[in-house]
């Protein structure tokens, strides 16, 4: 694994570029303009689930576990978890919990090309989800850890808590942060994966 972490008041960033062969640090002042590229399926063993194929003229969608699929209609969308579970659409809609769906169960965010999506995560942190992306997490994160698995582009702003690891999961880097602020690029089609460390510290780790 490599560490990163932020040695002063400034607002460095660093990008982390790696390949399945290479690692290269390079530190900017600012982030630069990061690319998209087509979005393709995929599928994840750890949670065995598929990543959903989306158009550029979809809406993005909200799968929960218990099969339930909540359509975002809006170019961008607001999703926050409430403490007990219920989901809050944009201030205004609210779907309860199903008393049936277990915790460690998977749902999926799917955000087509045109439409980015905020979701507040059941345990405070922020992600930013862009055009082209998907991210599976659960209804709440177990004792240990909090895991997530990006498929595509997010910003993540990670609810301080020294005794629960945040990790994004892709396919071929694992991003763990205590309390980060960073920006993971990880689209199927794309060759390398970037991360952007905004402020804190993370932990990478090749598969």
């Amino acid at each position: 694994g490599i560490i990163k972490s932020k040695k002063d008041s400034k607002s460095k960033r660093f990008i982390l570029i790696f390949s399945r062969y290479a690692a290269v640090a390079l530190i900017f002042l600012s982030i630069g303009v990061l690319l998209t590229y087509q979005f393709k399926i995929k599928k994840n063993n750890e949670f065995n689930q598929s990543m959903v194929v989306v158009s550029d003229d979809a809406d993005a969608q909200l799968i929960l576990s218990d099969g339930r699929e909540i359509v975002l209609k809006s170019k961008e969308s607001l999703i926050e978890y409430g403490v007990k579970g219920d989901i809050v659409i944009n201030q205004k809609d609210t779907i309860d919990r199903n008393d049936k769906q277990k915790d460690s169960e998977m749902n999926q965010l799917i955000v087509p090309y045109g439409k980015t999506s905020l979701i507040k995560l059941p345990d405070g942190t922020l992600a930013h989800i862009n055009a082209g992306s998907s991210l599976m997490y659960p209804s709440f994160f177990d004792k240990n850890k909090r895991e997530v698995f990006l498929s595509g582009e997010g910003y993540f702003e990670v609810a301080h808590n020294p005794e629960k690891p945040f990790i994004v999961k892709t396919n071929d880097l694992d991003v763990t942060a205590v309390g980060t602020i960073f920006n993971v690029s990880a689209y199927p089609a794309d060759k390398i994966i970037e991360t952007v460390l905004v402020e804190g510290k993370v932990i990478l780790a090749d598969k």
